[in-house]
């Protein structure tokens, strides 16, 4: 499992890559991986938020960006206290959504180019990383 998620590090860039499998029946997340243990230590559970970015996210499927801390705060669960930006990508097939990888970068980092490119390089490890979160 930690092979698939560091070559996708690798590929995607960032300060933080983490990896995220949602538990619908149990009603969790779980942060099953982390580019970097000293900012965002994992494994990890909690809660499965009811609020705009699981319903983007996890039901509709659609990725999330936020380019400052406060589009992000209190929305998005695992999100180290450096990130100054988050970008979700949703990881599933045909609606059904597993997880998501996250990616932070500095303020203002993300645009729909960027998204785009991240998204493509997803769609490449896609098959692994669905394997990998079971």
């Amino acid at each position: 499992m930690e092979g698939i998620f560091r070559a996708l590090r690798a590929d995607m860039g960032g300060r933080v890559v983490s990896v995220l499998r949602f538990d619908r029946a149990g009603g969790q997340v779980h942060l099953v991986w982390s580019s970097d243990e000293s900012l965002l230590p994992f494994p990890a559970v909690m809660p499965m938020p009811e609020n705009r970015w699981s319903l983007q996210v996890m039901i509709e499927g659609d990725a999330f960006m936020a380019n400052a801390p406060w589009e992000f705060d209190g929305l998005v669960p695992f999100v180290s206290m450096a990130a100054g930006s988050v970008l979700n990508l949703p990881l599933g097939v045909d609606g059904d959504i597993a997880g998501a990888v996250t990616v932070e970068g500095d303020e203002g980092h993300f645009d729909e180019v960027r998204v785009f490119a991240l998204q493509s390089l997803l769609d490449v490890h896609r098959d692994g990383m669905l394997a990998a979160l079971g």
